[in-house]
C-alpha cells in the first residue's frame, strides 16, 4: 500500500522567471552592442560624400630638396595638415605631423604648394632611410554640421628617400 505524501516543492513563479529571462537578454544585448560599437566608426564626409572618396581625388607630389619637403597640391582637395612616417635603418617607424618654422600646421590649398623643413616634423632625421608623406583632410561627421574631424589619406602616401 502506497501512502499519499504531500511534497512541498517550491519553484519560481512564471512572472519572476519571465522577468529574469528578459533581464538576461537585455544584459547580453548591451554587451554585444558595446563590443560591436568598436567596429563601427563615425562616418566623416567632405562635400556630402564619404571622405574616402575625397582621398581618391587627392593628387600631389612630394620631394626632398635640401632638408625640406616640397609639396605641391595638383588636385582640387585642400590639405589641412601633412603627416610623415619616417623609417630608420632598423625598420622601425615614427609618424609626425609637419609644422612650419613658426610651429603652425601648414595648409596646402588646391593648386598650392608648401616647403616644410624636415627638422620641424621631428628631431634628428639623419637615420631616416625612407619617408612617406600623407595628406590630412578635414570633414564633417555625418549628421553633425559643426563637428569637424581630421582624416589621414593613408592610401595616397608618397614615398621619398630619407
Amino acid at each position: 500500500m502506497v501512502k499519499n505524501k504531500r511534497v512541498d516543492k517550491k519553484a519560481l513563479s512564471p512572472v519572476i522567471a519571465t522577468i529574469l529571462l528578459v533581464m538576461l537578454v537585455l544584459v547580453l544585448a548591451i554587451i554585444i552592442f558595446l563590443w560591436a560599437r568598436g567596429f563601427i566608426s563615425e562616418q566623416v564626409e567632405k562635400k556630402g560624400q564619404p571622405i574616402e572618396s575625397a582621398c581618391g581625388q587627392v593628387d600631389f607630389t612630394a620631394k626632398k630638396v635640401e632638408g625640406n619637403v616640397e609639396i605641391r597640391n595638383n588636385g582640387n582637395v585642400p590639405f589641412i595638415k601633412i603627416a610623415a612616417k619616417y623609417f630608420d635603418k632598423y625598420g622601425s617607424s615614427t609618424i609626425y605631423e609637419f609644422k612650419d618654422t613658426t610651429g603652425v600646421y601648414p595648409k596646402v590649398l588646391a593648386g598650392g604648394s608648401a616647403s616644410i623643413p624636415l627638422s620641424w616634423a621631428a628631431g634628428d632625421h639623419t637615420s631616416a632611410t625612407e619617408i612617406i608623406i600623407y595628406p590630412i583632410l578635414i570633414g564633417n561627421v555625418k549628421g553633425e554640421a559643426l563637428n569637424k574631424k581630421e582624416y589621414t589619406c593613408i592610401e595616397q602616401g608618397i614615398k621619398i628617400k630619407g
